[in-house]
């Protein structure tokens, strides 16, 4: 089983590394980096009735394939967060080695070419409709004029890649930014240049320095815990997303899950 905290990113450096050159980044995106990971974290948990202090307008849950995920509503950044949970029970393991690629099809998705990972999409149309619907109706109400942010660490990572492709494409003119933590491949050439195109630099992919998969220790009924600390972090281009963050941490790999990172 994954573990279920994450690192806290406190006392960190963050580098752009290039060929030629390593440059900062803002304090805005380290802040944010730190903030989703949190949320990342919370989708681990049963018991999260305000996620990071903010309202929790609903949860998901599709028993069949173990998804889950929660939408939580934070009034202050004006933000809607979909975070989805990753690896926890034998069928996310089920899903996890369903590794055949499938066309890209999903409610409102119009994509040729693209085609995914099928667990992983199998996983996330078993509650498309429902999170397509619960947006739509914040954005049409409480959080008009919002931005959109889908999170998710390991297989909720991939979920928040097809989730956030899923959600521009029936949100069009909504902002909608992608953070994930240990995300697997998700899609062929085609998904990740359909990403790219969508996101850019809005879309965020970090992977821990040996496997790939941040390794984390479960703790019961807590919403976003925090373990160790990043010591700095790498972030180049990835074919899979413009931003790749390599993260250094302190915290040994207790975990070494078969990853397809690499």
């Amino acid at each position: 089983m994954l573990a279920r905290s994450f690192f806290l990113l406190t006392s960190a450096l963050l580098v752009l590394a290039l060929p030629a050159e390593k440059r900062g980044i803002s304090q805005d995106l380290f802040n944010n980096l730190d903030m989703f990971m949190k949320y990342a974290s919370s989708a681990y948990s049963s018991t999260c009735p305000s996620p990071l202090g903010n309202t929790l307008v609903t949860t998901f849950n599709n028993d069949l394939t173990s998804t889950q995920a929660f939408l939580a509503r934070d009034d202050t950044n004006k933000l809607l967060v979909l975070a989805l949970r990753g690896s926890e029970q034998l069928e996310d393991y089920i899903v996890d080695i369903n590794i055949e690629m499938i066309p890209f099809d999903s409610p409102g998705v119009i994509a040729p070419g693209a085609s995914v990972h099928a667990g992983f999409l199998t996983a996330y149309n078993s509650i498309a409709s429902q999170v397509i619907t619960s947006v739509q109706k914040q954005l049409s109400g409480a959080a008009a004029g919002y931005s959109l942010v889908t999170t998710g660490h390991s297989l909720g990572g991939a979920l928040s890649s097809i989730a956030a492709v899923s959600l521009k494409f029936n949100f069009p003119d909504v902002p909608i930014q992608m953070y994930t933590y240990g995300q697997p491949r998700t899609g062929n050439p085609v998904y990740a240049t359909l990403v790219n195109e969508m996101f850019g630099t809005n879309a965020f992919r970090s992977v821990h320095t040996y496997d790939g998969i941040p390794t984390l220790r479960r703790k019961q009924s807590r919403c976003a815990m925090q373990a160790g600390k990043i010591q700095h972090a790498a972030i180049a281009s990835h074919p899979q997303v413009s931003m790749e963050l390599t993260l250094f941490t302190s915290i040994d790999t207790l975990v070494r899950p078969f990853v397809r990172e690499r």
